[in-house]
């Protein structure tokens, strides 16, 4: 990995830190973006890439942003829910703003929709509890 892509990092987290930290995780030819633990952004070939969700998607569109495309082992095409920034608003903390409450908003919304539902049949378990069967027990 070069200095330069470092320095994009370094500055892409540091243009999304807002109040909290932001880290960057290696993953796949790039860095996953997290906020507050919230995946939030990719950033690959020195372009960043926000999640976006349906409104947020056409709002890049308007800006001009590109979706991006990965193209897995069968050769087909696959688009994520992550937008190029517009190139303006990588200018500041303050520009990115709405784009980056957008992505915080639209993981905050993917997180909520893969947590599990309980099973109807399922009875709460006490913390720490455990159950045993009895084996071998004859009744008096």
């Amino acid at each position: 990995m070069t200095t330069r892509r470092n320095e994009f990092i370094d500055y892409c987290v540091e243009l999304l830190g807002g109040a909290q930290a932001v880290t960057a995780k290696r993953m796949f030819s790039g860095h996953g973006l997290y906020y507050d633990g919230l995946f939030i952004a990719i950033v690959i070939d020195e372009q960043l890439y926000l999640k976006a969700d349906d409104a947020g998607a056409r709002a890049f569109e308007e800006a001009g942003s590109s979706q991006l495309v990965v193209h897995k082992s069968t050769d087909r095409p696959i688009a994520l829910s992550y937008w190029s920034v517009p190139a303006e608003a990588m200018e500041s903390p303050y520009l990115i703003e709405p784009w980056r409450r957008g992505a915080i908003a639209a993981a905050l919304a993917s997180r909520a929709s893969k947590v599990p539902k309980p099973k109807r049949d399922a009875k709460p378990k006490l913390a720490g509890a455990k159950t045993t069967r009895a084996k071998n027990v004859k009744p008096d």
